[in-house]
C-alpha cells in the first residue's frame, strides 16, 4: 500500500513539474527601438528594413544614413512612405559606425534600444 501511495504521489509531482515548463512566454511586449547604421548599403536595405519592422518586438526602426553617396536615402524615404511613424530616416555627415549609433540614440524614444 505505501508503495502505491509512494508512486501515485511522485507520478503527481512529476506531472506538476512538466506543466510548470511548459508556461506561454509572458504578453507583456516591452518598448524596443532599432538602430540601424547604414553607409552605401542602397542594394540591400529595403528588404533588411523590411524584415525588421515586421516584427512586432519592435516600436520603431531608427536608420541612420551615415553620409552614404549610393541610393542609401532614396531606398529610407521609400521605406519611409510605406512604413509611416514606425520608420525613422536620420541623414548625417559620415562619422562612422559608432557615430551613426549615437546619433541614432538622440531620436530612441523607448527605454531599450537594439
Amino acid at each position: 500500500m505505501k508503495t502505491w501511495i509512494f508512486i501515485c504521489m511522485s507520478i503527481a509531482m512529476l506531472l506538476w513539474f512538466l506543466s510548470t515548463l511548459r508556461r506561454k512566454p509572458s504578453q507583456k511586449k516591452g518598448c524596443i527601438d532599432a538602430i540601424i547604421p547604414a553607409y552605401n548599403e542602397g542594394p540591400c536595405l529595403a528588404q533588411s528594413l523590411d524584415n525588421l519592422l515586421r516584427n512586432p518586438y519592435f516600436c520603431r526602426v531608427i536608420c541612420v544614413n551615415d553620409g552614404s553617396t549610393d541610393n542609401t536615402e532614396a531606398v529610407m524615404a521609400e521605406v519611409k512612405r510605406k512604413w509611416g511613424d514606425r520608420f525613422v530616416a536620420v541623414t548625417q555627415k559620415n562619422t562612422g559606425k559608432g557615430g551613426a549609433l549615437m546619433n541614432g540614440l538622440n531620436y530612441a524614444t523607448c527605454d531599450q534600444v537594439f
